[in-house]
């Protein structure tokens, strides 16, 4: 039992990261457990391990709460550790706890109907090449797996490695500084 006015071990309250997806933007707020530590604390994000591509911190009410924002990316799986200090006393108290955000892919541009006709060229067991008629573009975006792959000018050709698993292959005729117009798509 705590005495009356005494704070109690710090701890940072149970939470789970919501999952991110690409582009979208992003919010999780942690906090201490009531009655720990002793303000103003401190957050060390990431004290190891990687954290989200994107995503920034900041901190309210001399440390007690550490916001997470921001639009993630990169898809991934991102583990890492994070270590919360005590105001400097007699000494320093820390804790530190593993968390792991999950980024989801970003949604494919929609294929429109405008959308213009993709062909399989070539196909072996490990690459295959598409090709699509010439597009009043200033360049194309290459998509997999709801994944930006590369961006070419190339209004031809494109080889890629052949990816078990994915339904769909995207290709999307656009300025590549202003965006993707409709896109031509590739099923296997």
């Amino acid at each position: 039992m705590a005495l009356a006015g005494t704070a109690l071990a710090l701890d940072i309250a149970d939470t789970v990261p919501p999952r991110g997806k690409v582009g979208q933007p992003y919010t999780w707020t942690l906090t201490t457990s009531p009655g720990s530590g002793t303000t103003p604390l401190t957050w060390i994000v990431p004290h190891s391990g990687v954290f989200p591509p994107g995503l920034t911190t900041s901190t309210t009410e001399q440390g007690r709460f550490l916001h997470i924002t921001g639009i993630p990316t990169l898809a991934g799986v991102y583990r890492f550790y994070i270590q919360l200090r005590d105001a400097p006393g007699p000494w320093v108290c820390c804790t530190e706890e593993e968390f792991e955000i999950t980024i989801d892919p970003a949604d494919p541009p929609p294929a429109g109907s405008s959308a213009f006709p993709i062909t399989l060229v070539s196909q072996d067991a490990t690459t295959f090449t598409l090709t699509w008629p010439r597009q009043p573009a200033d360049g194309y975006v290459f998509y997999f797996g709801g994944l930006e792959r590369s961006r070419t000018r190339d209004p031809k050709r494109v080889t890629v490695r052949v990816s078990k698993g994915w339904p769909e292959y995207l290709v999307c005729p656009g300025d590549l500084v202003r965006g993707a117009r409709p896109c031509g798509r590739y099923v296997p």
